[in-house]
């Protein structure tokens, strides 16, 4: 989408790099991203419990609507007692009042 796009279309360091360093995100849920991207798969099997939070707030972060919308609702599926603290946290700062719906 346009966030991860932009870095590519500009004149920044990004746009001939041969690697790109993304901070503070998994490998697996990169994949789990770039699987969205260029498949259109939403793959959960991939990405149990704690992964699916991980891809929501990184789809978020680079502002891939559809995919933050699969794993919200995917989280309120999966969310566990030892984290809902941390799922209304994050879904207040997001104003996704879907997830505070415990």
């Amino acid at each position: 989408d346009v966030a991860m796009g932009s870095m590519f279309n500009s004149n920044v360091s990004e746009e001939s790099a041969l690697e790109i360093t993304i901070p503070e995100i998994d490998v697996s849920v990169f994949r789990a991203i770039l699987r969205d991207i260029y498949t259109g798969r939403l793959d959960v099997d991939d990405n149990p419990e704690p992964r699916a939070m991980d891809v929501l707030i990184s789809a978020d972060r680079f502002g891939l609507g559809r995919l933050r919308a699969y794993y919200a609702e995917r989280v309120q599926q999966l969310v566990a007692p030892d984290i809902i603290a941390k799922v209304c946290r994050w879904a207040d700062s997001r104003g996704m009042l879907q997830l505070k719906s415990f």
